[in-house]
């Protein structure tokens, strides 16, 4: 049986202070570590999500009004 591990991110916005928190988790599928998927459960208003083109378990978390990276 597959574990689920879950954890929570907090976000803010250097630009214009937004605020959230996002909810992020992943399923141990093998005995392989390597084989993770990070998923994102909850993305809070206010953010986007924006997945490295090279490593699908970085993700990125950016303000859709400043379009900057969140400082987590």
């Amino acid at each position: 049986m597959a574990s689920r591990e879950t954890w929570f991110k907090i976000l803010r916005c250097r630009v214009c202070g937004l605020e959230g928190v996002a909810q992020l988790s992943h399923e141990d599928n093998s005995a392989d570590s390597y084989e993770t998927k990070t998923n994102v459960d909850q993305c809070p208003d206010g953010f986007q999500i924006r997945k490295d083109e090279d490593d699908f378990n970085i993700v990125r978390f950016f303000c859709r009004v400043d379009n900057v990276a969140a400082d987590d």
